[in-house]
């Protein structure tokens, strides 16, 4: 850590958390213009970076989470043909959803974006974005096609390293919707029954129009 010793931080000599103005305004002033590069803005929410659906009802997506001292950007797409799941376990539309997608680390491991006070966010964000800029580019631009994101969530799903239960509905309940679209009924109808085997409280109404 070259920013300030883990000693002093620990012993909260710098420890000063940002407040949520001035997280809001710190990503405006770095991440926003990087982003705009790549056709996202978050004029509708202001911790959510959004492109637009392409030819395949595929739309890009990056998304800002902190919960303490700990950050994360989760990057990926939402898709215009998966409903969303309730809490209530019905289906509803949001279009700002991420549905496929990684996390910081994937891009860059073993290095964190905190919150331990202003400067440090301030800086340890504007390396992130600086590092990691074209990566991120890249990974949406090949997320673009159906096909791609097929595959990212086939290695998900067959790693078990990603459980979707907390953002989005989880990945057979994805993978079956990206199969069926696909044409892949065989597989579209094996990840249905899966979802529906390991989530209680769903029914079919959720694939309404599906298979």
């Amino acid at each position: 850590m070259n920013l300030y010793s883990f000693f002093d931080i620990e012993h909260n000599s710098n420890l000063n958390v940002p407040s949520t103005e001035t997280i809001a305004n710190t990503l405006n002033d770095i991440v926003t213009p990087k982003l705009s590069l790549i056709g996202l803005s978050n004029k509708q929410k202001k911790y959510i970076w959004q492109g637009v659906y392409n030819a395949e009802g595929i739309k890009p997506i990056i998304r800002f989470k902190y919960r303490n001292l700990n950050t994360a950007f989760f990057v990926g797409v939402n898709f215009s043909f998966i409903p969303s799941l309730t809490q209530n376990k019905k289906t509803a539309h949001y279009n700002y959803a991420l549905q496929v997608y990684e996390n910081s680390k994937y891009f860059e491991k073993g290095y964190s974006i905190r919150l331990w006070n202003k400067s440090f966010f301030r800086q340890s964000l504007q390396k992130f974005i600086n590092s990691n800029f074209r990566k991120i580019s890249k990974f949406l631009i090949r997320l673009d096609s159906l096909e791609a994101n097929i595959t990212l969530a086939e290695n998900q799903f067959a790693s078990k390293k990603y459980n979707y239960r907390i953002y989005n509905p989880e990945l057979p309940y994805v993978l079956a919707h990206l199969y069926h679209r696909q044409g892949n009924m065989v597989e579209a109808l094996k990840m249905k029954t899966l979802f529906l085997k390991e989530n209680e409280g769903y029914d079919d109404s959720i694939f309404k129009g599906f298979i």
